[in-house]
């Protein structure tokens, strides 16, 4: 685990580096380097801002929030595990790769709240889904860049424990290409839905 205290730079300098976790409120910088957070399954919340030209990834079973503003550049790829996300921008400006993992939304937004700009890439089986403690109400996530999926099935997913009222809706804005495979909604819990 790797906590970065407020005002502290974890700083890459270009370096590639794996992690268990990722913690505390200062910020890293990339470079063109690329953060692989969850080597050893530890979970973190890190609420700092990542820069650079290179990527974060998500590769463990267990659950990683960033809840910044990010600005890195690169593909965000969630290849195991949970990426839990709180903000419109909090995925940088790259692609979202689901390569095996869960993406998930820790709070209401919608297209008056802003589209996120990333593209959309489905390369494996993954979910996307909402937290169990959410509260009534509607979690969109709403893709305003390219969409791609080459392989494997996106799952939608909501959680809620006891709360029939919230909803999933996943929203694709931007061109949809190549989306072949299944899209599967679970509503054991709560509604789900795409649009």
């Amino acid at each position: 685990m790797v906590s970065v205290a407020p005002g502290a730079i974890f700083d890459l300098n270009s370096y590639n580096e794996t992690i268990g976790g990722l913690g505390g409120n200062g910020n890293v910088t990339l470079g063109n380097g690329t953060l692989t957070v969850g080597a050893t399954g530890a979970s973190g919340s890190f609420g700092g801002i990542l820069s650079g030209q290179r990527r974060d990834g998500q590769d463990c079973a267990g659950i990683q929030t960033i809840s910044a503003t990010n600005t890195y550049l690169g593909a965000t790829t969630v290849a195991a595990g949970t990426l839990a996300i709180a903000n419109v921008a909090t995925l940088g400006t790259g692609p979202v790769v689901m390569a095996g993992g869960t993406l998930q939304l820790t709070a209401t937004r919608d297209t008056v709240n802003g589209i996120l700009s990333n593209g959309f890439v489905l390369s494996s089986n993954s979910i996307v889904q909402n937290t169990a403690s959410a509260t009534a109400g509607t979690r969109n996530l709403p893709f305003g860049g390219s969409v791609i999926a080459t392989n494997g099935t996106l799952t939608l997913q909501s959680i809620t424990s006891g709360n029939f009222t919230n909803v999933m809706n996943l929203r694709f804005h931007g061109s949809i290409t190549n989306f072949h495979p299944a899209i599967v909604f679970d509503i054991r819990i709560a509604a789900s839905a795409v649009e």
